[in-house]
């Protein structure tokens, strides 16, 4: 739920300011297909074995998760990993 309403609203100012977005990691399949195509700047990779090569070549972290999600441990991997994490207020 957190990633469908984010990106609804990032990717078309993603594909405007012509840069891409990366959601790295598992969810459903056919959740990430459905949101594959919805949208035209944002990458869906679902699982990876290893987040390490998407980490060192990440500019900025988003963490948008208004309803729960593993908050906590997000930002942290983000962190320890040297990653800018992008806050929202509200």
């Amino acid at each position: 739920m957190n990633l469908a309403e984010f990106v609804e609203v990032a990717d078309p100012l993603f594909a405007e300011a012509g840069a891409e977005l990366q959601a790295v990691g598992s969810a459903e399949e056919g959740f990430l297909e459905q949101l594959r195509q919805q949208t035209s700047a944002t990458c869906f990779t679902g699982t990876v074995p290893d987040i390490s090569p998407y980490l060192d070549e990440a500019r900025i972290a988003i963490v948008p998760e208004r309803n729960g999600g593993g908050f906590k441990l997000k930002v942290l991997e983000y962190v320890f990993n040297r990653v800018p994490v992008f806050a929202l207020a509200g």
